[in-house]
């Protein structure tokens, strides 16, 4: 039978494709077989996509684990020479480049991030890292906040923990499954009952942990990096490990999680994207220069990774598949080496995204040589202080950017400060917090400096150390207007060289200087703000300060704000304790009793005239308790220390002045 060509040509095509699938088809099932993989699917690159992935193991299968991660096999089916995967496996290192070579056949789509998840499980509460919780904290004359407890702090007679752990500056907890995790200088992970303070277990990793890990609730997981190169995800029950990655290179900056993938950068200048389940490469970004910072996301343009390098460079970075969208370069001084602190541009940082404003907030180093100018304080006009900054542009530190495009939205009238003392600053300026109000609309708060600011009775008499007050920064138009401050001498001075970490829930502004954690309420935006006798009206209210034999201790800048979960607080002092407070009615004495647990273990009104006001006195009576080993992992457990008692009085000691150059350019 005489068969015309073009059907002839049909049918041959049609014989090759069948024997390719039945070829695949035994390929896939023979190799299936041989790993113990099971059926398993490409993994999409888009965060916020589950992708399918291998049952998981139980905690006694590590080195199980250790096969599968080191075993999965990808198979893609190429037809008609289009719509290629090109995915590592995990043996694979590709060379890193400006734009990854790794792609994904993922359908780009619209992600969305909640913003306000249950529960304080990552650096600055959400991968935006906007250091707000949407709560309500219980205020009123009959409220106060209590220590619960009190980790890894000095004793009841002001001796030094014995010994108490070494923690790096940027180390905080983060909170999940009703436990509190963190990392120390000796490479080992701790999770801690919220109820007293108690070890529940600890797990060496081997270097040193410098910053803030993530919680994962979907998989009840913790993920720690390390300076060594590993990034560690365990069970956060036991601390058993269930995978890790080795970067070879070290990881200054948090864990961040988005969507089923986490992202790291390191000391190599890789930005690297892994599936948060096997911890297999996804794809890396060369941001050419060393990257300490820590990243954030956001949900422009269809996701992006955004992280400031050690160049000066700020790299939004797409989060399908590690493409560039753009770089922008700013100003960035570097932070002298000192006291084990090594030069940094970016240390202890991390970008803050404004998602409905459409914009991400970087703050740099800023050298303490330049707090000088202006002199007698900041400038009263806003305008000037923007002229300023144009005009000397080494002086800024705090750079507002389009998402979209890279470009500086506007110049925030905002002067550099930070925390330091003896003529240096440990670290970055402290980041703005980021809140949507009800109709939507974002602003920032922040420290800003104005010479209205200052406590001299005579302004002509004013210096650059006493010219801090709070702000609210419209992300919108870029006005900033002033926050009643509640400054006095013996209190609360608000120094321009002690401002600590900020975060926010709800109404409360929580900001720290040193040994000092105090809170303002704003009761009523809608009135105030354009001058600083007239300011938005708030009410002030002394949370803790720690007791003076804390100097014993190596002081570490509080370059980390509390966190917020299930109703408490958590704050990492200057001296390395972990201190948790809870709110409850206030008592008739102004006391309250609070257990150090082993190392495991008045409204004001719309005026910002200083007035002094008494001090709530908390007492700490320690007792100790005796910690838990976690059965799966042979480690050291932490024996009781002994009981420490703390009085609260918001009272500063610390003064300094710092100093920064460095000219930005903007790309």
């Amino acid at each position: 039978m005489h068969m015309h060509p073009k059907t002839r040509h049909v049918a041959r095509l049609f014989v090759c494709v069948s024997l390719v699938l039945i070829m695949l088809g035994t390929q896939t099932s023979y190799l299936r077989a041989a790993t113990g993989l099971g059926a398993s699917a490409a993994m999409p690159l888009v965060p916020g996509t589950e992708p399918t992935s291998p049952a998981q193991p139980e905690a006694s299968d590590v080195a199980a684990t250790t096969f599968e991660i080191h075993t999965r096999i990808w198979l893609p089916i190429v037809i008609g020479g289009s719509g290629a995967i090109a995915v590592p496996n995990a043996t694979a290192t590709a060379t890193p480049s400006a734009t990854p070579s790794v792609t994904s056949s993922a359908t780009a789509e619209t992600i969305t991030i909640d913003q306000q998840p249950e529960g304080w499980h990552q650096l600055g509460g959400n991968p935006q890292r906007t250091h707000f919780a949407d709560d309500d904290l219980a205020r009123g004359p009959d409220q106060q906040w209590h220590v619960r407890w009190i980790w890894n702090g000095p004793t009841t007679q002001g001796a030094d923990a014995a010994p108490q752990l070494p923690l790096a500056d940027g180390v905080a907890p983060v909170f999940g499954a009703d436990r509190l995790y963190l990392g120390d200088a000796t490479g080992t992970v701790r999770a801690l009952r919220t109820s007293d303070g108690s070890e529940v277990w600890n797990q060496p990793l081997g270097g040193r942990i410098l910053n803030v890990g993530a919680f994962d609730p979907a998989s009840a997981t913790v993920y720690f990096a390390t300076d060594s190169g590993r990034l560690v995800r365990m069970h956060a029950s036991d601390g058993v490990i269930l995978g890790e990655f080795n970067a070879d290179s070290a990881i200054e900056g948090a864990v961040l999680l988005v969507g089923g993938y986490a992202y790291i950068g390191t000391a190599a200048g890789e930005l690297i994207a892994l599936d948060a389940t096997t911890l297999l490469p996804i794809w890396r970004y060369n941001a050419n220069a060393p990257i300490y910072a820590s990243a954030a996301y956001s949900n422009a343009a269809n996701g992006l990774i955004i992280v400031p390098s050690e160049d000066g460079s700020v790299h939004a970075v797409r989060a399908s598949d590690g493409s560039r969208l753009w770089q922008t370069t700013i100003n960035a001084s570097l932070r002298p080496a000192r006291d084990g602190r090594p030069s940094r541009r970016f240390p202890d940082t991390y970008p803050v995204v404004a998602e409905q404003a459409g914009v991400v907030l970087v703050r740099s180093y800023f050298d303490w040589n330049l707090i000088g100018r202006p002199e007698a304080g900041g400038y009263v006009d806003q305008h000037t202080t923007r002229e300023f900054l144009q005009s000397y542009p080494q002086y800024a530190s705090l750079f507002v950017l389009d998402l979209t495009t890279g470009e500086r939205r506007f110049i925030a009238p905002v002067l550099g400060g930070g925390i330091g003392r003896d003529n240096y600053y440990y670290s970055t300026p402290p980041q703005a917090v980021v809140r949507s109000l009800p109709d939507g609309h974002e602003v920032a708060y922040l420290y800003w400096r104005n010479r209205l600011a200052c406590q001299q009775d005579n302004p002509a008499d004013c210096t650059e150390l006493d010219d801090t007050t709070f702000g609210e920064l419209d992300l919108n138009t870029g006005a900033m207007r002033f926050v009643q401050d509640h400054k006095d001498r013996q209190y609360n001075p608000l120094p321009t060289d002690a401002q600590g970490a900020m975060a926010m829930v709800g109404d409360t502004l929580l900001h720290s200087q040193w040994s000092n954690l105090g809170a303002i309420h704003i009761r009523d935006r809608n009135n105030g703000g354009g001058s600083y006798t007239i300011p938005i009206p708030s009410s002030a209210e002394r949370i803790y300060s720690q007791p003076a034999q804390t100097l014993n201790q190596p002081i570490l800048p509080v370059v980390r704000s509390p966190i917020f979960a299930a109703g408490n607080l958590y704050w990492r002092g200057s001296d390395g304790s972990l201190i948790a407070f809870t709110r409850g009615p206030r008592d008739p004495l102004a006391l309250s009793t609070a257990t150090a647990t082993p190392r495991s273990g008045a409204p004001g009104a719309a005026t910002n005239t200083p007035s002094a006001s008494p001090s709530a006195t908390v007492n700490a009576t320690a007792t100790p308790t005796a910690t838990e080993t976690a059965t799966p992992t042979a480690t050291a457990t932490e024996t009781a220390t002994p009981t420490l008692t703390s009085t609260p009085t918001l009272t500063p000691t610390l003064t300094s002045t710092p100093t920064l150059t460095s000219t930005p350019t903007l790309t």
